[in-house]
Order: structure tokens, then C-alpha cells, then sequence
């Protein structure tokens, strides 16, 4: 997604607050001056509008926020926006119910597009506390939609259509500083819902359509624009001392969509219990995560050989954090990827399983990383990422396989281990710093999947004895433990390979 929709985004959601009452110990201009203040942090956003005072009343007509970036524009109109000083320390603010938002991209290579959408808030209300320096505004809104209103990609006309609707919208935003301003909000809705239909612009006659629901949003939001923000320029602005986080949580999410083209449709249908997502960035570090409860999706149509694939999953969960600062001194990472309890439909397990002689349990894969590093380069500035050279731009000082978990088909593998690294030494293991540690291994029923992938013939017998001798290599059989095997593998600081006591380099 271009840089400048982006950006434009946070307009849009800071100007979702539109038909408003203020309550404040500030006049009408200090609650626009503060307003329009947050817009012109933003590097590379441009405003202008009309001001005039008659009385108690500032009148704000024409006010435009857009935004330009390598042939891509963002432009925001909202017709008029008054701010009335009541008299006993409140600011009444009332604005257009409905504006524009376009939305233009001019790509290098791929398809030119042009976007209208049109943004409807009437009776949403907003009271903010405080002062000029520190203001909070708490808002609430019936209900607010957002519609695709024009689409035209290479100069042609789509048949486009797309309705977002929040019922229930609740929340605040405080802004905070003067010359340095930090941003804290909070924000959440009963639902979202989404219809939308689409017919194929290539000519072809295929058409989609979706309808989706998305209950219990919740959201939040903390950052620091520091001495200035550019989203151009994360390096500079990161310096500077921006920073931000946020985190998002939804309920019961249900959806569906159906597509039909040249002769063939397909539907495809879901739900999700939960669902959430993390966010967080500084000078030091980058962290994203999320998770999703409760998975279930089913696919059907004319190309699938048979009625319906259903694919089910208990719980997904990802985390990924890393240090963004060069420096000398090793920093935390880690990396988080789980998938517990997939299941997929008897359908599709017959494909290659028609006598059902592989367990159909649930399936889960979980491996989770720790582990320490730097960089040799600042990843954030572009200049310096292009001018890389074949040297790598990090090291890698320690590494620990705090989980590993591979479920599938009546077998099971687990293992944990630590491992450091010395990067001056890349001659012991051919280019790769030198490792020392180990890693403990268990498997659980791996030689009766072996016995059933040779029955299904999948695996011929001389491939599976093989693997049966390699895997007596590396493990050795737990004592009264039917089917299990444990392996501990070391790496020596002389460079030396270990197996369970048994030298393999």
C-alpha cells in the first residue's frame, strides 16, 4: 500500500469525528489550532481551508487535506466545519455529515487507479477535557459508513460496489505537547459490516460479491510524533524520536463470497470465534503480532472435485520481534509461528488416504525462537540498505529454539536447544558463524507413520528402511516408551558434530 494512503488513513480516522461537542477550558480556535495541528505533523500533508469569526462562531469552509508522493495522491474535502464557543467553557463543533475522500495511483509498472469514497457520520458526538496542551476528546457515533462511490482503473469505469458500516463507535483520542505532540486513542464498535460486489473490469463477465460481519472492535493506540514525523524518511523521524503502538481485538467474525466466471463459480464461506493483532515501534525495536481463535473455512465449487473442502483450526498465533537500530551491542529478537489443532475434511483426506489408514487427529505446528543480534546498518534508511554489500548486515550472537512442536498423522516431535555464535569465525562451518550448543529431540510415533506411509505406498520399503537407519543414527529408543526416540545433538567448541555421544563431524 502506497505510503501516502497511509498516511491519508489517519486523516480520515482523526476526522471521524465530525458532528461534535466540545467541553473544554479552550475558545474555539485553540480546539481547531490544536485540530489542524496534528494534520501538519505529518510531513508531506498539505492543508488549506477558509477561516472566518462572526461572533462566538469560527467558520471552517473548504478544508482540504491531501497529500502526494511519487505520482500518488490523496485528497480529503469536507465542505464546512463551525466551532462555537457556548459560553460556560464548551465549544460546540458541527461539520458536513458527509464528505469525499479520492484516492489516486500512478504505479512505475501495473495498472493506474482512481478512487472516490464517500464518508457518512451524522449524530456522531464528541466532549473533550482539559486544556490547549493536553486535550482529550471522547467520542460516540450511531452509526458511520464509508462507500466506494467511483472506480476507474486504467481510465475505465468499474462496476464496484462496497459499503463498510460501524454500528456503535465509541472512543477518544488525546493529543498532547505543543512543539512535541504525542497521539493516545482508543476505539470500538459493536460491528463492521461489509456487503460489496465487483464485476471483472477485464471484460470477461465474472462478477464477486462478499458480505462479512465483524463484532466487538476494539482498538487502541499510543504514539509520539516527536521533533517531526516523515513517512518518507523512518530513519530521520525514528531518530527524532517518533514512536507508536497500538492493538486491535475482534469478537465473532462470519463471511461469505461468491464469484462466477466463464462458466465456473465458487463460494467460499467463514467464521472466527476471536481474533487480535500488536503493534509496536522506536528507535530500538519492531514488534508485531497477532493471533485468530476458532477457524473454520469451507470452499466449494464447479473446478473442486467434490462437494465442499472444510479446513478448520483451533488457534493461529504469529510474533515477530526485532531490533531496527544499528549499533555494537546485541539486542533481543524472537519469532513466534503456531498452528494448534488443524483439521481439514474427510473429502480431502481421501484424496491420497481413501482407506483411512493415517489418524486423522487434529494437526499442530509450533515453533518459537528467542535470541540476540545487531546491526552492522541502519535497515531504516534507504540509502544505506541499497548500498549493502555482500557482507551480511546483521550477526546473529545467540539463538535458542525455546519450542518446537510438529504434530501430524499420529506422530509428534518435540525439541528445545541454545546455540551461540562466533561471527569472526566463518571458516569452521564454510561462511557460517561458528555454532556452539545443543538441541534435545523427541519423536513420538515415528516409525508407526513409516509402517503406514508404506502400506499407502507413499514411501517404498528400501527408502523407508533407510530412513529407519538414519533415524537410528541420530536417536536412540526411549526404555519402556513404545515408539519414541530421543536424540541430542551438540555442536563442541573445537567445531565437532556430536549424536548422543556419537562423533558425525
Amino acid at each position: 500500500m502506497p505510503k501516502f494512503i497511509k498516511s491519508g488513513g489517519v486523516a480520515v480516522a482523526l476526522c471521524l469525528s465530525s458532528t461534535t461537542m466540545v467541553q473544554a477550558d479552550v475558545t474555539a480556535k485553540q480546539v481547531w489550532d490544536n485540530w489542524r495541528s496534528i494534520f501538519e505533523s505529518y510531513s508531506g500533508l498539505k492543508i488549506s481551508n477558509i477561516e472566518s469569526m462572526s461572533g462566538d462562531t469560527l467558520t471552517i469552509s473548504d478544508y482540504s487535506v491531501s497529500m502526494e508522493s511519487e505520482g500518488n495522491r490523496f485528497e480529503m474535502k469536507i465542505p464546512q466545519i463551525l466551532f462555537k464557543e457556548t459560553g460556560n467553557g464548551t465549544v460546540s463543533v458541527t461539520m458536513s455529515d458527509e464528505y469525499p475522500v479520492h484516492i489516486a495511483a500512478n504505479p512505475e509498472t501495473g495498472k493506474t487507479m482512481e478512487m472516490t469514497l464517500i464518508v457518512r457520520q451524522p449524530g456522531l458526538t464528541l466532549v473533550a477535557r482539559g486544556d490547549e496542551a493536553d486535550t482529550t476528546y471522547d467520542f460516540a457515533a450511531p452509526h458511520t459508513t464509508i462507500t466506494i462511490d467511483k472506480m476507474v482503473v486504467d481510465g475505465a469505469p468499474v462496476d464496484m460496489a462496497l459499503d463498510l458500516a460501524f454500528d456503535g463507535m465509541a472512543g477518544f483520542y488525546n493529543v498532547k505537547g505543543t512543539d512535541t505532540k504525542s497521539v493516545t486513542s482508543a476505539f470500538n464498535a459493536d460491528a463492521l459490516n461489509v456487503t460489496g460486489s465487483l464485476t471483472n473490469p477485464d471484460g470477461d463477465g465474472g462478477t464477486m460479491t462478499v458480505k462479512g460481519r465483524v463484532a466487538e472492535i476494539r482498538s487502541s493506540s499510543d504514539s509520539s510524533l516527536g521533533s517531526m514525523f516523515d513517512s518518507q524518511n523512518m530513519a530521520e523521524s525514528l531518530k527524532a524520536g517518533f514512536r507508536a503502538s497500538g492493538a486491535f481485538s475482534h469478537g465473532a467474525v462470519t463471511y461469505d463470497i461468491s464469484t462466477t466466471s466463464a462458466g465456473s463459480d465458487s463460494t467460499s464461506s467463514g467464521s472466527a470465534a476471536s481474533g487480535a493483532l500488536d503493534f509496536s515501534m522506536d528507535e530500538d525495536h519492531l514488534n508485531y503480532g497477532g493471533s485468530a481463535n476458532g477457524v473454520d473455512m469451507t470452499f466449494s465449487g464447479t473446478d473442486i472435485p467434490f462437494p465442499a473442502i472444510n479446513i478448520a483450526m483451533a488457534e493461529s498465533a504469529f510474533n515477530f520481534f526485532m531490533p531496527i537500530t544499528q549499533s555494537d551491542t546485541p539486542k533481543d529478537f524472537g519469532l513466534l509461528v503456531k498452528l494448534a489443532g488443524l483439521r481439514v475434511s474427510d473429502d480431502l483426506w481421501n484424496i491420497f488416504d481413501p482407506t483411512s489408514i493415517l489418524p486423522r487427529d487434529p494437526a499442530t505446528l509450533v515453533m518459537d525462537f528467542a535470541g540476540t543480534a545487531n546491526w552492522k546498518i541502519d535497515i531504516m534508511d534507504p540509502e544505506a540498505a541499497s548500498a549493502m554489500t555482500a557482507v551480511p548486515p546483521g550477526e546473529v550472537q545467540a539463538l535458542s529454539m525455546k519450542t518446537l512442536q510438529l504434530s501430524f498423522a499420529g506422530a509428534d516431535l518435540t525439541g528445545k536447544g541454545d546455540f551461540t555464535f562466533d561471527n569472526s569465525d566463518l571458516v569452521t562451518f564454510d561462511g557460517i558463524p561458528k555454532p556452539t550448543g545443543a538441541i534435545d529431540l523427541k519423536l513420538v510415533g515415528g516409525n508407526g507413520l513409516i509402517d503406514k506411509l508404506v502400506s499407502m505406498g507413499v514411501i517404498p520399503e528400501d527408502q523407508a528402511m533407510g530412513a529407519r537407519m538414519m533415524m537410528g543414527l541420530f536417536a536412540r529408543p526411549v526404555e519402556g516408551a513404545d515408539d519414541t526416540l530421543t536424540s541430542k545433538i551438540e555442536v563442541k567448541d573445537d567445531g565437532s558434530v556430536v549424536a548422543n555421544g556419537q562423533r558425525l563431524r
